[in-house]
């Protein structure tokens, strides 16, 4: 997968971003390794019919879930500007899954579709008093 645009400053971090083929856009979130290698396999095959994009999670330890769904609507709105693509399809794996449905509520008008893999509709409590104070601030 080659090595997209800069995209620059979106809420306060630059993100690097890569992107692939023609057709209604695809975004890939990841999951917590925030790169979206998990997807690499995938995007060739996937850019044959749509326009694909990796989010990739920023690192920043200070980051929330609404500054997450944020940068995702900003990354949207590029998109609108560049393509004219007012809905993108969102395919979430693990956090990614978390993030792309607060996405779906946040913004349900932005979205074509939404597909969740390997996620979690809610934190349950042991996972939450370990991990949740700092990925969902």
């Amino acid at each position: 997968m080659s090595q997209g645009p800069f995209l620059p400053d979106i809420v306060g971090s630059p993100l690097m971003y890569q992107e692939r083929g023609e057709g209604p856009t695809l975004i890939l979130v990841p999951g917590l390794d925030g790169t979206a290698l998990l997807f690499y396999r995938q995007v060739p095959l996937l850019s044959r019919r749509f326009h694909v994009l990796t989010f990739p999670l920023p690192n920043d330890p200070e980051c929330t879930m609404e500054s997450l769904v944020e940068e995702l609507r900003e990354l949207v709105d590029k998109v609108a500007a560049e393509r004219g693509d007012e809905k993108v399809l969102l395919c979430g794996e693990s956090f990614g899954g978390a993030l792309s449905l607060s996405f779906a509520l946040a913004h349900p008008h932005r979205l074509r579709g939404l597909v969740i893999l390997n996620s979690f509709p809610k934190i349950r409590k042991p996972f939450q008093l370990r991990v949740a104070p700092t990925l969902l601030r």
